[in-house]
């Protein structure tokens, strides 16, 4: 296979001489593409969060786990490929393609559709292009059987998405890109009734969460699943 040239999310023209063999993986959901698609052994590090599958455990950790990675680390391991994502921020990626690293930017998907598109990168990136096309087409088929299921539903279930807001680093731009993202799903399977997250302090808001009484409240961060009970 000869020479790969693509374009990443931040519009670099990326070319490696050919599928990468030693990658570097800076993220959760990364390690979890490269492997779904067939290239986990081909992954020789990744960041401290990586836990799934369980075999990436194994894999020499690179940090990350408050946003500090270990460039050394990274360096020492050779990578012919950095795969980053959208929790990496781009002045992160620009200092590791300074150090002669080649960086792959991948944004986090906001639909399903984006998820598909990630894979097809990974796969082409790594060699696993006809892997990924499989894995993806069944994908589409378990979505196309859910979707077929929600059709005939007579029912639609209410559901409390709630996000911890406490992070001051958090724009609001960033909030809304993972609202989006997580509600992309949700709205598939016919839940239509959304809220935004409570603010801590905000009484009137948890009256109101009583008041609405979903049906499911899902917690979107490992932070509010530990707030006490109001």
């Amino acid at each position: 296979m000869g020479a790969i040239t693509l374009t990443d999310d931040l519009g670099h023209a990326v070319t490696l001489a050919g599928p990468a063999q030693h990658i570097v993986s800076m993220a959760p959901s990364n390690t979890e593409l490269l492997f779904a698609v067939g290239a986990g052994s081909q992954v020789v590090g990744r960041d401290t969060l990586s836990d799934y599958p369980p075999q990436a455990r194994s894999l020499a950790d690179i940090g990350g786990s408050m946003g500090t990675f270990d460039t050394e680390a990274i360096v020492a391991l050779h990578p012919d490929l950095v795969l980053a994502a959208e929790i990496n921020p781009p002045d992160l990626v620009a200092s590791l393609q300074k150090l002669g690293l080649t960086v792959y930017y991948l944004k986090n998907p906001v639909t399903l559709d984006g998820l598909y598109a990630n894979l097809e990168t990974v796969g082409a990136l790594t060699g696993y292009a006809a892997a990924a096309a499989t894995f993806v087409a069944s994908l589409k088929a378990r979505v196309a059987a859910v979707d077929a299921k929600v059709a005939t539903a007579t029912t639609r279930p209410s559901v409390y998405y709630e996000l911890d807001g406490t992070d001051p680093t958090k724009t609001l731009y960033q909030w809304r890109r993972h609202i989006r993202r997580s509600v992309d799903p949700i709205k598939r399977v016919g839940s239509i009734s959304l809220r935004s997250s409570i603010p801590p302090g905000r009484r009137s808001a948890w009256e109101q969460l009583l008041v609405d009484n979903p049906q499911i409240i899902l917690l979107g961060d490992s932070a509010t699943a530990r707030r006490p009970t109001r």
